[in-house]
């Protein structure tokens, strides 16, 4: 038995003597990981154990029994947390991680002292070199990166929090006399080491900054923090993760915070589809309008070919407007939440930069010393502040494109270094109350931590959570701990529409198993709604049906349970639903439509058809019209006319309607040109004879109708797979 089956083994079976039994096994193989103050807390929980079975065994009655075994099974899960945190620091190269964390005093001295001396260094004439305690800015920063990658790591691999050091955090991160880029770096360090190991004390540090902090990155950094290191199951065993929870949760704007970020990491885990389609669809046409190429000697710009001018004066013109389409592409894809730069930018993070932990999580200033080397050469330039200030793209993305841009800088041409300096040489600037706002701060963080997930060396430690298809318990908006209200409230259903609409159909019952109530009509329409996603129409039926009872009227409803009816063959309820939704929306084209054909369909052929010659005359160019009209042609036996119909339908290039054409040539008599027909439709559809002997059991009713046996439909599949 390992650790993590350790730890389950606590929270499932609740034996406290086995799990001590197993710890003393797994230490006595593994002794160089659990030494000092691990080994003294087992043999501590061992100790008290005892002393509780010596109690009983001598038949003193203890009413706290129950309560004191509970205690000594947190403690057992909190060392078995430390246990395996331990493991995970002597992998990453810290084997001192959690035995000698840094004292609380100095972390604070520390990171005062650096505030200080660089006020001190700021209060000194501009023209005079600045010199702190002997040393100089520079030097300064230097030293103070190494130091507080110190204190980032110690977080990291720390052991499980006191009372006291979620105070002493809190507070200190909270503080104005530390720099506030450090407050943000380190609350990034306590959110991994609560995702690492599930730690309350660490989470409820989380919380209070996010309630308490006035700095916003701070304040969605630490939101962050707690939605991503909430943990699932653990709350009976530590009911503080429910009041942490709920003290949340009860807050209007976290609740709506919370239901953003759920939305932008699912389309921040689309970065590399995202990245796909810029690559096929857009970058091609970028690239062939661009007047510039990359050589062995640097970036050249290319000549004009007059003779192309004269040939084809309009061509220039055509050119930009093709590049300009392809941009607005790219940025509609940003607007909608796409992670655009994911793709280019995640081949530029194997810089030396990157090797130091904390730099995957630092904001962007031109002062980092990593950039030391970068300023000195972009001297006089105003590159490095147009990133600081106004380029959308993520902290870490800025690193890396100033890194990239210092080290081809030389070889640039004069007129693109112009480009990259002027306002929106880097794409669309972003404007300060935007830059500022909860949302592109969340957005710009997640895709910060997407990159780190996906792209740091050493990430195996980290549990990602952006990978919640082999983890479905990272799907936060899923944990009880957070969307924990019975019934399906604005927040469940906004999030319910947002992964329905994306096609998150796990995530989506996870919600729902979550809120089940079959007395509530938005659970049934969404349960419904599910049930049409996954093509069980009868399921999806019964459950719309139920949903309208609760609320007649409602369209969305309305709409989907004439879907699910039609494909049901009940064309009775589609009828009307379609009459339903006329009264609603007078003269729509479509429901006009799918009520004829379900009129077609349920014996009322003549009004039905009625309606689809009209629509034919208003529209002759609506194909799904023609459809309709050949369908209900067919049925009424007016095969001569339905054949044209669909003979129309095919010239336009439509095999889909193959299948239908097929059967009007099958009841005609013209065996072997429906054999062609339902060929090419099954490879179209990449079928089979299973396929084939499906779609004649969806429509049996028109083979019945010309007599087609069971035993002709079988022969007649044979023949066209054969």
């Amino acid at each position: 038995m390992d650790v993590k089956e350790i730890k389950s083994s606590i929270l499932h079976s609740g034996d406290l003597g086995e799990v001590l039994a197993e710890m003393r096994l797994l230490a006595g193989n593994q002794p160089q990981l659990i030494t000092g103050e691990l080994v003294r807390r087992m043999v501590d929980i061992g100790s008290d154990y005892e002393l509780m079975r010596d109690f009983m065994l001598r038949g003193y009655a203890d009413n706290q029994r129950e309560e004191l075994y509970r205690k000594l099974l947190r403690k057992a899960y909190r060392l078995a947390c430390d246990w395996e945190m331990r493991m995970y620091a002597v992998q990453a190269g810290h084997p001192a991680a959690g035995e000698s964390p840094l004292h609380s005093d100095d972390v604070k001295r520390m990171l005062e002292e650096y505030v200080a001396e660089l006020g001190i260094g700021n209060l000194q004439l501009e023209e005079e070199p600045l010199h702190m305690g002997g040393q100089s800015e520079e030097d300064l920063r230097a030293r103070h990166l190494k130091d507080i990658n110190a204190v980032f790591e110690s977080i990291v691999y720390s052991f499980q929090w006191t009372q006291g050091d979620e105070d002493f955090y809190r507070s200190l991160l909270l503080s104005p006399t530390i720099d506030i880029n450090d407050a943000r770096m380190l609350v990034s360090a306590v959110m991994l080491a609560a995702m690492m190991e599930p730690d309350y004390h660490k989470l409820n540090a989380l919380a209070g900054i996010y309630s308490m902090a006035d700095d916003e990155e701070l304040r969605q950094r630490a939101l962050v923090g707690v939605a991503f290191a909430m943990p699932q199951g653990l709350d009976m065993l530590f009911p503080e993760y429910q009041l942490i929870g709920k003290r949340l949760m009860d807050e209007e704007k976290c609740r709506k915070e919370m239901l953003e970020l759920q939305m932008q990491v699912f389309l921040c885990m689309n970065a590399e589809k995202d990245n796909e389609r810029i690559q096929r669809d857009i970058m091609p046409g970028l690239m062939k309008n661009q007047n510039f190429r990359i050589t062995r000697f640097g970036i050249e710009e290319k000549e004009k070919d007059t003779l192309e001018d004269i040939l084809h004066p309009d061509a220039e013109d055509k050119a930009m407007e093709e590049l300009e389409a392809n941009v607005n592409k790219m940025l509609d894809m940003q607007k909608n939440g796409a992670d655009i730069y994911f793709g280019g930018f995640s081949h530029m993070k194997r810089y030396s930069f990157f090797y130091t932990l904390c730099n995957w999580f630092v904001p962007f200033y031109p002062e980092h010393p990593g950039l030391s080397q970068v300023v000195k050469k972009l001297s006089g330039s105003k590159l490095l502040d147009i990133l600081f200030m106004n380029a959308p793209l993520c902290d870490s993305d800025k690193y890396s494109f100033a890194l990239a841009v210092a080290s081809v800088i030389d070889k640039v041409p004069a007129n693109m270094r112009e480009l990259l300096e002027l306002q929106g040489g880097l794409g669309p600037t972003v404007e300060n109350a935007e830059r500022q706002s909860g949302a592109f701060i969340r957005r710009s963080y997640l895709q910060d931590l997407f990159r780190f997930f996906r792209l740091y060396p050493q990430k195996t430690n980290f549990p990602s959570p952006f990978d919640y298809q082999h983890h479905p318990e990272r799907f936060f908006m899923g944990n009880p701990l957070i969307l924990s209200s019975e019934e399906m409230d604005e927040t469940t259903m906004k999030l319910s529409r947002f992964l329905l609409k994306h096609n998150l159909l796990s995530p989506l019952m996870t919600v729902l198993d979550n809120h089940e109530n079959w007395e509530d009509a938005d659970y049934c329409m969404m349960e419904g709604f599910v049930a049409l996603k996954c093509e069980n129409y009868y399921d999806a039926q019964s459950k719309l049906e139920r949903s309208l009872e609760m609320r007649p009227g409602n369209k969305q409803v309305t709409k989907a349970l004439a879907q699910a009816a039609f494909h049901n063959g009940d064309f009775d309820v589609a009828e009307k639903c379609y009459r339903s939704l006329l009264e609603m929306e007078p003269g729509h084209v479509g429901y006009e439509l799918n009520m004829a054909i379900a009129q077609v369909n349920n014996d009322q052929r003549a009004e039905g058809l009625q309606t689809l010659y009209k629509l034919h005359f208003e529209d002759e160019g609506n194909l799904n019209v023609l459809r309709g009209l050949a369908w209900g042609q067919m049925l009424e036996g007016n095969l001569e006319q339905a054949e044209k119909l669909y003979g129309k339908l095919l010239q336009a290039g439509h095999d889909e309607d193959c299948l239908n054409a097929g059967y009007c040539a099958w009841l005609f008599g013209k065996t072997q040109e429906a054999v062609d027909l339902f060929r090419r439709y099954l490879k179209l559809r990449k079928g089979d004879r299973k396929q084939l002997l499906a779609d004649f059991a969806n429509d049996a009713r028109l083979l019945r109708l010309f007599a087609k046996s069971d035993v002709e439909q079988r022969i007649m599949a044979d023949i066209v797979c054969n």
